[in-house]
């Protein structure tokens, strides 16, 4: 599987069981505070994704990124993410 589709498929596994919906309820471009909740669930949406892909993101780098898509560029692009599949 390619690394975008893996890392992708996962995030959006995370945000899915989180806020108890669906994969295909979810876009790319939904914003974290706007679309899907509070702050406290995008802390652990990415703290979940540090745990899953062993990178740690400051609390700069969370700030950039507000939506669901900018976090998976975040994780595909971070030559540190590992992905074991």
């Amino acid at each position: 599987m390619e690394r975008r589709t893996y890392i992708q498929s996962q995030v959006l596994g995370f945000v899915a069981e989180h806020y108890h919906r669906t994969v295909e309820e979810l876009s790319l471009e939904m914003r974290w505070q706007e679309d899907l909740g509070s702050s406290l669930d995008v802390i652990e949406i990415f703290m979940a994704c540090e745990e899953r892909f062993g990178i740690e993101m400051s609390e700069e780098d969370m700030e950039k990124l507000p939506t669901i898509g900018d976090l998976i560029d975040y994780v595909v692009n971070n030559p540190l993410s590992r992905i074991d599949t």
